[in-house]
């Protein structure tokens, strides 16, 4: 059962970090040069390789806007994509300090907190239940709400005794 949440948690959470349709049609930036250019990095998709330029492109506006909420929360996003789990858990952590109201953080950090070896299922009930508690009308609401259900079924209940 847990290994059916994780994979819900984890496909849900990669179909689309905000819960809306993704735009499925990416072209590499004019000036992108081709992946058979020197200078391009063995084992990486074009996609894995716009998405570490728009990387470090945010960690510099980071460096220079230590509080900037987007940069953080779309450096979150790429590092997770990049598989790079534990920075994307960092940088959302450090906007629920910056902004403890920021539902997209929470939300991104409850589905870390389930595709983690092994799952927090604590931690993501805490996270995705912040995330609803802050605006429970948002447009992650139903989404947040699903996963909430899935982590009910797959947590055993205490029995009475």
């Amino acid at each position: 059962m847990a290994a059916l949440l994780i994979g819900v948690a984890t496909g849900a959470w990669l179909a689309g970090a905000y819960w809306g349709p993704q735009d499925q049609t990416q072209a590499l930036p004019t000036d992108h040069p081709a992946t058979d250019a020197p200078g391009h990095m063995p084992g990486m998709t074009a996609d894995e390789e716009t998405n570490l330029a728009r990387l470090q492109e945010l960690e510099q506006v980071v460096k220079d806007e230590p509080d900037n909420i987007d940069a953080l929360l779309e450096i979150g996003t790429l590092a997770y994509k990049l598989g790079d789990v534990d920075y994307a858990q960092e940088r959302w952590l450090e906007v629920t300090r910056i902004n403890p109201e920021q539902i997209e953080a929470w939300s991104n950090l409850g589905f870390v907190y389930l595709t983690i070896d092994p799952p927090n299922i604590e931690a993501a009930r805490a996270a995705l239940e912040t995330a609803l508690e802050l605006d429970p009308e948002s447009n992650m609401a139903e989404g947040i709400r699903y996963q909430l259900e899935l982590l009910d079924q797959a947590t055993p209940t205490p029995t009475e005794g």
